[in-house]
Order: C-alpha cells, then sequence, then structure tokens
C-alpha cells in the first residue's frame, strides 16, 4: 500500500537558487493530509492550513471524517505545531466532482497573515443540506 498524501515545506533564503530539504507539516504520517494554504506573518512565522482524516476509522463505513488544522512554525518551517479548527466532519457529505467519486470542499481555502495571527477561510460541510459552509476563524 503506497504512503497516503502528505504536506511538506522547504524554504529558500536567496531567492529560490538553493533549498532546504522538505520538513513535514501534518504530524500523522499514516493519515493523508490535503488542500494546504500557506502565509507568512511580519515576524516569520510560517501557517500552513490543511486538512487531514486522522478521525476516520476505516471500519466505520456510514462515515468518512475529515477535519480543518492549522500548523505554525515560529522557526521558520523547519518544525511545526497545529491546532484543530474543525471538529471531525463526514467528508462524504461535500460534493463530488468526477465519476470517480472524489469529493470538493470547493475552491474557498485561504490563509492570510496578519501582523499579529493568521486568518484562515476554509469549508466544511457541517450545515445539513449545504455541502460547502465557508468559515473565517481568526487565530491568535
Amino acid at each position: 500500500m503506497p504512503d497516503p498524501d502528505g504536506i511538506a515545506i522547504a524554504r529558500s533564503s536567496d531567492g529560490g537558487r538553493n533549498w532546504s530539504a522538505p520538513a513535514r507539516v501534518n504530524p500523522d504520517l499514516a493519515v493523508a493530509a490535503f488542500t494546504p494554504s500557506v502565509a507568512v506573518a511580519e515576524d516569520g512565522t510560517v501557517g500552513v492550513s490543511y486538512y487531514d482524516v486522522r478521525d476516520d476509522r476505516a471500519e466505520d463505513l456510514d462515515h468518512f471524517l475529515a477535519a480543518a488544522f492549522l500548523a505554525t512554525s515560529p522557526d521558520g518551517g523547519a518544525t511545526f505545531s497545529e491546532e484543530r479548527l474543525t471538529p471531525p466532519f463526514d467528508l462524504r457529505t461535500a460534493r463530488i466532482i468526477d465519476d470517480e467519486g472524489d469529493y470538493f470542499l470547493g475552491d474557498y481555502q485561504a490563509l492570510a497573515a496578519s501582523t499579529t495571527r493568521f486568518v484562515p477561510l476554509f469549508t466544511a460541510p457541517v450545515a445539513p443540506g449545504d455541502p460547502t459552509d465557508v468559515f473565517v476563524r481568526p487565530l491568535p
């Protein structure tokens, strides 16, 4: 079985001529992480928002759980800590975008950095009958 998709980030301090080794952003190597957005605060803290499926259990066929997260790195992307942005939600309630049954949360994911905090914009199908609720959550 192939490794699940994950999120990694590399950095350059010379305009892109040389790059660091990639640093893993999402901490759980055993589950898929997807749809990252990246921003850098004025103090150099790197933020990455993303979704992952760590709450899902393969044996539970009644749902496919995902959640949104924000990982931050005060050391320029060398190490990350994270916080959960949403409770687990059933990804199967999102729109299906192709004949293969891939779920689509929409094109409305972004991450902005202000002087003192990150402001993630993300979607999650949490309201019954609405597969793409859009949220903004300023974080300290």
